[in-house]
């Protein structure tokens, strides 16, 4: 028998193939919704003392949900943060940015960001459009995504990481004290992992 007409069948099996394959969705179509996972996600945030010094701290106590939908171009961010959880360097310090004259956790120990726009570029999450609501007081907060690996190809992942930073003046949500020992600016971190709920 000849190779010619296998090689043709061959290469007419291929070529179905690779179409078939282009045309099933990715998880660039697939919309998901994710439970932060509280066991690994830390929010972290650093200023800095006398414009060189840093000061840094981690809350390891946060729950919430991420909604995205890629192939809408949309999504959502609802995350509390117990501020009451926060540690730092040394209990001094966690006492100090406990305190009255920062962070008042007693009048105010929940911290939440909830967005109900994230932006896309390529179909990958580039920026989370929210709002912050530290010590009661509620600004827009911007966070720009840095890593995220929460859509895969063909479905979406089961367990996600995704990690977003912001800067915002603590002077904006009325926090105006030591701002001659610690920086009017400071850097946030979410660190989020998040389980896969069942659509």
């Amino acid at each position: 028998m000849s190779r010619i007409p296998r090689f043709r069948e061959l290469a007419l099996g291929i070529s179905q193939f690779v179409i078939a394959f282009a045309l099933v969705p990715s998880a660039h179509a697939t919309a998901a919704e994710y439970a932060i996972d509280a066991q690994r996600t830390v929010v972290t945030f650093e200023t800095r003392n006398l414009g060189f010094l840093r000061y840094r701290g981690s809350f390891g106590s946060t729950s919430g949900t991420v909604k995205l939908d890629p192939q809408a171009g949309a999504g959502s961010v609802d995350i509390v943060v117990d501020a009451r959880s926060l540690s730092a360097d040394s209990r001094a310090m966690e006492q100090f940015m406990r305190g009255s004259g920062l962070l008042d956790v007693e009048r105010f120990p929940r911290i939440a960001y909830a967005a109900d726009r994230i932006e896309f570029v390529d179909g990958t999450p580039d920026r989370i459009v929210g709002a912050l609501t530290l010590l009661g007081v509620t600004r827009r907060v911007t966070l720009a995504i840095t890593y995220n690996d929460c859509l895969l190809r063909g479905a979406a992942a089961t367990h996600c990481t995704m990690i977003a930073t912001a800067t915002f003046r603590r002077s904006d949500f009325g926090m105006t004290a030591w701002r001659a020992l610690a920086s009017d600016e400071v850097k946030l971190v979410v660190d989020a992992t998040g389980v896969l709920v069942p659509m």
